[in-house]
């Protein structure tokens, strides 16, 4: 069974340990601040795939530039290792 009240606590504490309002995360995901607001505090039960866009909106303009190039393909999340030296 899934528990949208914990995924939705996840989802404000890593928006929130980012530094993002919900304005900021709401806009870059596309949705309404009323329905982010709704998923974080478990009241909807949004689509995985919405989930995922949501968490990479709010990610995408934290994380270094290299890995925003791969952020549609598998392996994206690898980039919290340091970059290669040149």
């Amino acid at each position: 069974m899934v528990d949208y009240k914990v995924i939705g606590l996840r989802l404000k504490t890593y928006r929130q340990q980012a530094g993002l309002t919900q304005e900021t995360v709401a806009e870059r995901a596309g949705i309404t601040v009323v329905y982010l607001s709704k998923i974080e505090n478990g009241h909807v039960r949004p689509t995985i795939d919405l989930l995922r866009y949501t968490v990479i909106s709010a990610a995408f303009f934290r994380m270094p530039r290299r890995c925003r190039r791969g952020i549609s393909g598998s392996g994206w999340w690898s980039c919290s290792t340091p970059a290669p030296r040149r």
